[in-house]
């Protein structure tokens, strides 16, 4: 007889031990009692046989390949450093039950022996043979300097060798534009993963997923935690957004997430951004993260021009808060018929009133 820790996809739950009658794997997916139901769960660990403690019997052993050590690892690391249950993260792991009498449909990607992809400047490939293949690598550079055609090369590269890729972007980030660019480049439709997609949608992904049918994914945060048989790269899109920070239980940071794993199962991470976040650049400054800045628009498109305009200087009307140099430009810009856009802070957020 074997014991075994198991953790159960459940928020605020620590591994439960059962027995075995087979000898099993770390990372292995079981079928397991739970009080008076039934859950999946994954295995973590073999415990010691306690002669005092009547063990449950593990139901079934599902034929997915069994997840990675490294991936586990990386589960347990997480809990501990976020002070969380082990059942809390592989609830994230295992964010939906695979435990159904219904047939989840089979799902697969199928990957084109080539891609239309956009030919790179002299820059874009320097960068792209600069990216670091382990550890984390930060891409700033200005907007239009060409930062996703570069991780669109290195996910062609990455799918070439076999492997998987996972594209993560703000929940917000996520439109049809860059589903639509991505289709156009590569031939096929990534697996989208976000939460505006159906439960039944999220079962055949994630049983895709354990069948290593899926190569590759673009989603929002959730998607990072998912057991890939083999990742290969991992790409951060806007990193320094907040909403890559995760307010409800458990709390984490995906960003961060992302950079611990590439660390636990050694592939690259490429954080994106052209605004890098202060954690990113305190971590730049410390030698952590390997760093490359694009400073040109991709093209020889040339910047913006931008002037700055001091409020205590300008003389304004009663009830009149917009400068008359720029009302100026707003109507020298609406009598070419062109627009203008004025960005405004949100009410009650400035720290004083002009």
């Amino acid at each position: 007889m074997h014991i075994y820790k198991v953790i159960i996809p459940r928020a605020k739950l620590f591994p439960l031990s059962y027995q075995s009658v087979e000898p099993m794997i770390i990372g292995e997916i079981v079928l397991v009692p739970f009080r008076n139901m039934q859950s999946i769960g994954i295995v973590i660990a073999e415990d010691k046989y306690d002669a005092k403690i009547n063990y449950k019997q593990i139901i079934h052993k599902y034929s997915y390949q069994a997840i990675k050590k490294e991936i586990v690892d990386f589960y347990l690391k997480m809990a501990s450093y976020y002070v969380e249950s082990e059942g809390g993260i592989a609830k994230l792991a295992l964010p939906v039950d695979l435990n159904t009498k219904r047939e989840i449909k089979e799902f697969m990607q199928a990957i084109p022996d080539s891609f239309a992809l956009k030919d790179l400047s002299a820059e874009q490939v320097v960068t792209l043979n600069n990216i670091a293949s382990k550890g984390t690598t930060v891409l700033q550079g200005v907007t239009g300097s060409g930062k996703t055609e570069i991780y669109f090369h290195l996910a062609a590269n990455i799918l070439a060798a076999g492997k998987q890729v996972l594209i993560m972007l703000p929940e917000i980030a996520l439109t049809q534009q860059i589903i639509s660019r991505f289709e156009q480049s590569f031939g096929f439709q990534p697996v989208i993963w976000n939460s505006a997609i159906s439960l039944a949608e999220k079962k055949k992904i994630l049983h895709a997923i354990l069948q290593g049918n899926v190569k590759l994914v673009i989603g929002a945060l959730s998607a990072l935690f998912f057991p890939y048989a083999v990742l290969g790269a991992f790409v951060v899109d806007e990193e320094h957004d907040s909403s890559y920070k995760q307010d409800n239980a458990p709390c984490y940071n995906a960003r961060d997430m992302a950079v611990l794993r590439g660390h636990v199962e050694q592939f690259p991470v490429l954080l994106c951004s052209a605004t890098p976040s202060i954690e990113t650049i305190f971590n730049i400054h410390n030698q952590k993260y390997h760093h490359i800045l694009l400073q040109n628009r991709f093209g020889g498109a040339g910047l913006p021009h931008i002037q700055l305009l001091d409020m205590q200087q300008q003389n304004l009307q009663k009830d009149r808060w917009l400068a008359s140099d720029l009302i100026t430009a707003m109507q020298n810009s609406l009598a070419k018929k062109e627009q203008v856009l004025l960005f405004l802070n949100r009410r009650g957020y400035a720290p004083l009133i002009l």
